[in-house]
């Protein structure tokens, strides 16, 4: 399984807690991890202020407060940061437009180094999502995070206040405030956040899963 709320599901269906592996749902580490390597440098630098979401464009991802929280907070804050979305979805028709946030459909895996280049801090907003393998693609990247509760994955990936910050899902007002904390901080503090949630990466790998398959046999 997964992680905790996928194990605790297992026992309900009668398997004993001996015979139940987490760890199973790893992101390809490797590819992302080389994405914070080669561009750990330059955000050493010169942080971007930017939000990414990456998912599809759908109501359980929350995309809608998201879109509408970055607005509000661009006029109640006056701020240099903008917010790139990446996915597609049956939404798609209906984004929200805003000279600060940008729009760019599906990315394949591989082509990510140039938006890993120059955004800064990932965003998951969802109102649903049991697990959310892109969280551990982008603590892989060395991305500050700002995720809700609903995301599974966060249990393992993210610790509140050290790599980034867990908010109550389908909250407007959480993702604004969430979002004026990353804001507000410096460079120092963003880029201690980036190395913490590298070393959160580390928990679960495609090579874990397969040392805990190999001890079955």
């Amino acid at each position: 399984m997964p992680g905790k709320k996928q194990q605790l599901f297992a026992e309900k269906l009668g398997y004993s807690n001996e015979r139940i592996l987490t760890g199973f749902y790893s992101c390809n580490r490797s590819l992302f991890h080389s994405y914070y390597i080669n561009n750990k440098e330059n955000k050493s630098s010169n942080f971007p202020k930017v939000f990414l979401f990456v998912g599809r464009y759908i109501q359980a991802k929350g995309v809608f407060n998201l879109w509408n929280a970055f607005i509000e907070l661009e006029s109640e804050y006056k701020n240099d940061w903008e917010l790139w979305c990446v996915g597609t979805g049956d939404e798609w028709i209906n984004r929200l437009k805003h000279p600060k946030i940008k729009h760019f459909g599906f990315v394949q895996p591989d082509d990510f180094d140039s938006l890993i280049q120059k955004s800064g801090v990932y965003i998951l907003p969802s109102e649903f999502e049991p697990w959310g393998v892109s969280l551990h693609e982008f603590v892989s990247a060395g991305y500050p995070v700002l995720v809700t509760d609903e995301v599974g994955s966060s249990e393992v990936f993210v610790k509140d206040g050290v790599n980034g910050y867990v908010i109550k899902a389908g909250s407007k007002h959480s993702i604004k405030e969430g979002m004026k904390k990353f804001m507000k901080m410096n460079k120092k503090e963003l880029l201690l956040m980036s190395e913490e949630s590298v070393s959160l990466s580390e928990k679960i790998s495609p090579e874990i899963w397969v040392d805990k398959l190999i001890s079955l046999l």
